[in-house]
């Protein structure tokens, strides 16, 4: 049985979720989204607000909707006036061009960052699963109808069995801002990713050679 999702300030994770949701309505955050033409902004903040909460706390879109059609005060948490559908959050996320939507992730993370002092001294490196919640139908899936795709089914202790990839991130520390990430398929092996992580810093100019 899914938790209902009631706002409880004193919850560290909901004091977190505040902050994070926060940031798209900031003015520059508009502007931002504007820029790369994630539009129309009252549609796309909305539907980029319910799939943050899904994934933070690993639940379908659908249920989240309910949940906000249903709870004024997880509409004000969020800042929700107008709920969207299931239907049109994934028709907004399906529109954004994959380059496009991490050119703005970029950008926005670089607005809401402290910037950092001269000189980088540590970066911190992990990895995580990524669920994706697209099999709306509910039908059984074999690893060869995911033979030619970029997601496969995956295994971890928290989350089980899953379809989905692996996101891994680097962060400058302290500041703990976002460097750059790469995205595999579930269960690759951090021996093969790592590496990949590393070219991808150099090639940013955040590392040396």
């Amino acid at each position: 049985m899914k938790p209902p999702l009631i706002p409880i300030n004193e919850d560290y994770k909901w004091r977190l979720l505040s902050e994070i949701l926060s940031v798209f309505d900031l003015r520059s955050s508009r502007q931002i989204l504007a820029q790369y033409k994630i539009l129309p902004l009252e549609k796309s903040i909305p539907a980029l607000k319910i799939v943050i909460m899904s994934m933070y706390f690993c639940l379908e879109i659908s249920y989240v909707v309910r949940e906000l059609e249903e709870k004024k005060i997880l509409r004000e948490f969020m800042r929700i006036r107008s709920v969207p559908s299931e239907d049109e959050v994934y028709s907004i996320m399906s529109s954004f061009d994959p380059d496009q939507f991490i050119n703005f992730v970029i950008v926005l993370l670089n607005n809401v960052c402290s910037r950092r002092k001269r000189g980088l001294n540590q970066i911190i490196i992990d990895s995580t699963d990524i669920n994706l919640d697209f099999n709306w139908f509910k039908r059984k899936i074999s690893k060869e109808m995911l033979k030619n795709r970029d997601f496969k089914w995956g295994h971890s202790n928290h989350r089980g069995y899953f379809i989905g990839m692996k996101l891994s991130l680097a962060l400058e520390y302290p500041s703990l801002k976002p460097l750059a990430f790469i995205i595999n398929e579930a269960n690759v092996s951090e021996y093969t990713v790592y590496p990949q992580i590393l070219e991808e810093l150099n090639r940013r100019k955040k590392i040396r050679a």
